[in-house]
């Protein structure tokens, strides 16, 4: 039987002076100021390091919390567009509104004993390790917590499960009797993290079949020619309407057989234009060429309207640019190749985005609607993103 740890905590007197819900302009200059000084510095996690915007808006929830700046930065994150706040900071919070947590932890268990500080109110939350076995978070192995990732490493279920338990329990009474003091910020990162699901798995030379229909919207450019070449394409090769995966070898003989109503017009524009010379990067000022390839490589915007990335996810920031050489501006004019299509489809069905969150990125950050109005240069950063934020989540999320 484990050794169980008791604790009681006095209740403090809560703040005289209640938070102006809504900050004045001057102070909202001085958080985003603030913000964009100190996601330039390592002393901020790494999910708001080069994203002031994001940083500030964690600072401005701390503020409407009564907690400051760093410590704002340091117990909220937000994931899937929710705030969560570490136990810890729940705990800080009940504890500085003036109520008492009485704490009693062990290798299988942990119980909260909530009393309100104002009222009076009590309230007991628990959570064990059969409740994480239930919620599929941990495994018994031998009668030990066993939970590993994907690589076969342990996790923190495995390695701090008391911990855990802790973190569990502390959010249950935080929103069974103290809905009032944590404002919204109800659950912990690590149990929003549970709920969001994994990417695909997807086999290799395979992709989804939602993936697979939205190529073939890219190679017709409208829904309905899509809708018909679709239907041909599941007639001919007896695609089962619950299959989940295609061959990407199949669809790839399919449109090379098969060319799409865009692939037709663009034929005819290609030999229309035959005799016309073509543009060289040299025909244009130096400084047009300056202005027009200073590209920011990956913005937080992309990814978020792109991916369902949310500013507690590290993401890629870097300004990049690209110097007027024939060779890469090149890449800025050609147009996407085919390959470069099937690889961000790929990523895209790994990733699970939806065909609207595709859109709204590809309209925002490159002012298209599909994938086959972008430039080979435009292209290449589509698919480091895609690939960046697929690596991040395979590592993160264990999967």
């Amino acid at each position: 039987m484990p050794e169980e740890l008791s604790i009681a905590v006095a209740p403090v007197a809560a703040p005289a002076v209640p938070v102006q819900r809504f900050p004045q302009h001057d102070e909202v200059m001085a958080i985003f100021t603030l913000a964009d000084r100190l996601t330039m510095t390592s002393f901020v996690p790494r999910s708001f390091q080069g994203k002031p915007a994001e940083a500030a808006a964690a600072m401005l929830y701390g503020r409407e919390l009564g907690i400051g700046p760093m410590q704002s930065l340091q117990g909220i994150n937000v994931i899937e567009g929710k705030p969560t706040a570490s136990p810890e900071l729940m705990r800080a919070l009940i504890r500085g509104a003036g109520h008492k947590l009485d704490i009693t932890t062990g290798g299988t268990a942990c119980t909260i004993r909530g009393t309100r500080g104002d009222t009076g109110e009590t309230a007991t939350a628990s959570f064990t390790l059969d409740d994480a076995v239930q919620a599929r978070l941990v495994t018994l192995k031998d009668g030990k917590p066993f939970s590993r990732s994907s690589k076969g490493n342990a996790l923190p279920w495995e390695t701090y499960t008391s911990d855990m338990l802790l973190a569990r329990a502390t959010s249950r009474i935080a929103r069974m009797l103290f809905s009032d003091v944590i404002s919204g910020v109800s659950y912990t990162p690590e149990e929003m993290q549970s709920v969001v699901p994994p990417p695909i798995e997807i086999p290799d030379g395979y992709e989804t079949l939602a993936t697979a229909k939205r190529r073939f919207l890219d190679e017709t450019g409208d829904k309905a020619s899509a809708i018909e070449l679709w239907g041909k394409f599941t007639a001919s090769h007896n695609v089962a309407t619950d299959a989940k995966f295609v061959s990407i070898e199949l669809l790839e003989t399919f449109f090379k057989d098969n060319p799409g109503e865009a692939d037709i017009v663009e034929a005819e524009i290609v030999e229309a234009q035959t005799t016309k010379a073509e543009p060289s990067v040299y025909d244009f000022p130096d400084d047009l060429i300056d202005d027009v390839f200073h590209v920011v490589s990956v913005s937080d915007e992309l990814l978020q309207s792109v991916a369902g990335v949310t500013p507690n996810e590290k993401a890629l920031d870097t300004v990049t640019e690209i110097p007027p050489t024939s060779s890469e501006a090149g890449a800025y004019l050609n147009k996407i190749t085919k390959g470069q299509i099937a690889k961000i489809h790929t990523l895209v069905g790994k990733i699970g985005i939806s065909d609207e969150r595709y859109r709204k990125g590809l309209r925002e950050r490159f002012g298209v609607e599909s994938s086959k109005d972008l430039s080979q240069g435009q292209a290449d950063e589509f698919i480091q993103l895609l690939s960046d934020w697929l690596n991040k989540i395979i590592a993160e999320g264990g999967e």
